[in-house]
C-alpha cells in the first residue's frame, strides 16, 4: 500500500519497498502489466491453547499462502503451521470448499498444463519459499530469485517438465511449531535453491 499512496501523493518511490504501486487510474489500468501472484500470511495471536476453536477464534492458525491469477488459472495455495496444505482451483471453487490436496479430491483428470497436482505443488512451494521471506526486488519478481537468468517468469513456464527434478529438490515451506507471532526460527528452511 505504501508505494501506491506515495504515487498518489506524487512522491518518488523508495528503492527499498517490497511492492509496487497498484494501478488505480483508467490509464494505468488499461496498460497495467500486473504480476500473477500475491503473498498472504497470518501469524497466531499468541494463544498457548491447542489447535481448535476457542472463545477468541481459531487457535494455531499461522499460515503462509499464495494467490495466483492469470488468464489461464486462478489458484490459492497455503501451508499451515499444523502441517496441513491446501490447494484450491478458484476458477471452479471460488469459495474454497474442495481442497485439491485431500486424497479424495485428487483425481486422474486433475492437471495443470498437462502436469499433475503434485508437480504443480512443487512449483507453488518453491514460489512460496521466495515470498515468505522476500525483500525488495525478490518480492516484486519472485520467479527471478528461482531463475536468475530469466528462463521462467510465470507459473506456465515453470510447469515445463525439464524443471521437474529441480523443483522436487527444493526445500519445502514448513513450521517447527505454531508460533505466537512471526518467529523466523520456527519457519523451517529460509533459502531457495537457484536454477543453474
Amino acid at each position: 500500500m505504501a508505494p501506491t499512496i506515495m504515487r498518489m501523493l506524487g512522491l518518488e518511490m523508495r528503492p527499498d519497498f517490497d511492492g509496487e504501486p497498484v494501478a488505480y487510474t483508467a490509464d494505468e489500468l488499461s496498460t497495467s502489466t500486473k504480476l500473477e501472484m500475491v503473498n498472504v500470511e497470518f501469524w497466531n495471536a499468541g494463544s498457548p491453547a491447542p489447535v481448535g476453536i476457542g472463545h477468541n477464534g481459531y487457535y494455531n492458525n499461522t499460515y503462509k499462502a499464495l494467490r495466483l491469477v492469470s488468464g489461464n488459472y486462478s489458484l490459492f495455495y497455503s501451508s499451515w503451521c499444523t502441517g496441513e496444505r491446501e490447494l484450491y482451483d478458484m476458477q471452479t471453487d471460488f469459495v474454497q470448499m474442495d481442497n485439491r490436496l485431500l486424497s479424495d479430491a485428487i483425481g486422474p483428470g486433475n492437471s495443470y498444463y498437462g502436469r499433475t497436482e503434485s508437480e504443480l505443488v512443487d512449483r507453488l512451494d518453491a514460489l512460496l519459499m521466495v515470498t515468505k521471506g522476500c525483500k525488495q526486488g525478490s518480492c516484486r519478481l519472485p520467479w527471478k530469485s528461482i531463475f536468475p537468468a530469466g528462463e521462467v517468469e510465470d507459473l506456465e513456464a515453470a510447469m515445463d517438465e525439464q524443471y521437474d527434478a529441480f523443483f522436487q529438490s527444493q526445500p519445502k515451506v514448513s513450521f517447527s511449531s505454531c508460533p505466537a507471532g512471526h518467529i523466523v526460527a520456527e519457519e523451517g528452511p529460509q533459502e531457495i535453491l537457484a536454477f543453474t
